[in-house]
This record gives structure tokens, sequence and C-alpha cells, in this order.
């Protein structure tokens, strides 16, 4: 504001323009509007985080997908291309750990006709043979479970209900009569082994009959694993493993 002098009269100018306090304190819009600003670009980051993760995921089963697909050799002897979609993966999985279980039980198979045949030749005691059969009943003690615990699809749980079935009743029963039987040398019991050996078998066949449909629904070619044979198998552990005609079972 200025002064002037006028004669009888004083001018005052006003300056209309206000100064600018540079510490005044501006209008406070500043925390509740940055936090509201801040939670929008969060959750908007948060979005596209998201989908950038699903879109990485579904790009890699797809890769995975690609690359697994394979081919196979329909009726007509043309080649065929296997979609490995999430069902395909889930059985070929279930097909794979039962093969590991099914190659357990041929192995315990191949042991025990190896002392059938031993037994039987009179190359080994009575007694000691029994020593032998007992052992076996230990390891079904940790076998079974392992079989049990197995997690398949519903549709694939037949399978593993038949191994443990016969682990339990076949093979554990012929073990337990069959021992007694040499002990005691009741005919009657050795018997009854022989009947629940003849069902350990019998009921081996039927679990390969549904590996086989499986292993069909996945068009795979196994044939390597459905073409193995127990007298082969005993005589590659065993050479020494073959019944002598008119042996004496007497001891």
């Amino acid at each position: 504001m200025k002064k002037h002098s006028n004669n009888d009269y004083e001018i005052i100018d006003f300056d209309a323009t206000e100064e600018v306090n540079p510490y005044e304190e501006k209008e406070d819009y500043t925390f509740d509007v940055a936090t509201e600003q801040y939670g929008k670009q969060h959750k908007k980051d948060k979005i596209i985080k998201t989908a950038l993760i699903l879109l990485s995921l579904y790009m890699a089963f797809l890769i995975v997908g690609l690359l697994s697909t394979g081919f196979y050799t329909n009726s007509k002897n043309e080649k065929e291309v296997i979609f490995m979609n999430y069902a395909y993966i889930k059985d070929k999985k279930d097909y794979e750990a039962y093969k590991k279980q099914i190659e357990k039980l041929r192995d315990l198979y191949v042991d025990i006709t190896i002392l059938d045949i031993k037994t039987a030749n009179g190359d080994i005691s009575y007694a000691k043979a029994a020593q032998e059969y007992n052992s076996y009943l230990d390891y079904l003690d940790k076998f079974i479970p392992k079989v049990e615990a197995m997690d398949v699809q519903n549709a694939n749980e037949l399978i593993k209900t038949n191994i443990v079935v016969t682990l339990k009743q076949n093979v554990g029963h012929y073990l337990i009569y069959i021992s007694d039987g040499l002990v005691t040398q009741d005919n009657a019991k050795i018997e009854q082994a022989v009947s629940y050996r003849d069902l350990m078998f019998s009921d081996y066949n039927g679990i390969m009959t549904l590996m086989e449909d499986l292993a069909t629904n996945l068009h795979l070619q196994e044939d390597d694993f459905f073409s193995w044979d127990l007298n082969e198998a005993v005589i590659k552990k065993d050479k020494t493993a073959v019944l002598k005609e008119g042996n004496n079972n007497e001891q």
C-alpha cells in the first residue's frame, strides 16, 4: 500500500495481489485422498499381478501338454495323437504307481516259488523252510500298508483293492498254512496252503487284466511288462531252482 499526497487529500493505493506465504499450510486434501488413490492403485496392481500369474500357469500347462503329447498306433496301423489332458495324466500316474507295486508283488512270488521248489526237492529241511515262510509274513506287514496308502483315483481303486486282498487273504494264508503244515506234518494244512497258492496266482491274473485295460485306455505299448513269466523270473534269479521229477518230499 502506498500513500500519495494530493493537496488536501491523501490517496491510498491498494495492491490487490495477495502475497503468498510459502510456509502457509495448503488445503488438507493430503492423507485421505492419497490413501484412497494408493488403495485403488494397489488393488489394480494386485489384479494385474494375479492375471499375469494365472496366464503364466496356463501357458506353462499348455507347453507341458504340447511337449507331452504322444502318438499311438490304432487298429488300422495308423498313427494317432494322444492328447494328455488332466484325466490322462492322473490315470498315467496311477498306472505307473501300480506297476511299481506289481513288480514288488512279482518279486515276492518269485522268492516264495524258489522256496517251494527247494522244499519240494528236499534241498532244505521242513523246519528251515517253515522259518523262511514265516519271514515273508514280516515282509507282508510292511508291504500291505504301503499299498493301502496309495492315493489313486476312484476309477482305478479296484486294482489296489485286489492287490491288498490277495496279499492279506491268499499270500498271507498260504504262508501260515504251509509253515504250520510243514512243522506239524499235517497234510490237511498243506493241502489248504496249496489251495491258497492257486488263488494267489488266479488273483494275480485278474489284477493284470485290469492293468491291461488301463494300459489300453492310455494307449500304452507295454509288451515287456505284460509278457512277464514266473518260471523265467525264477530261473533268472536262481538257476538251481528247478523242480526235480519224482523227488521225495518225506523228511
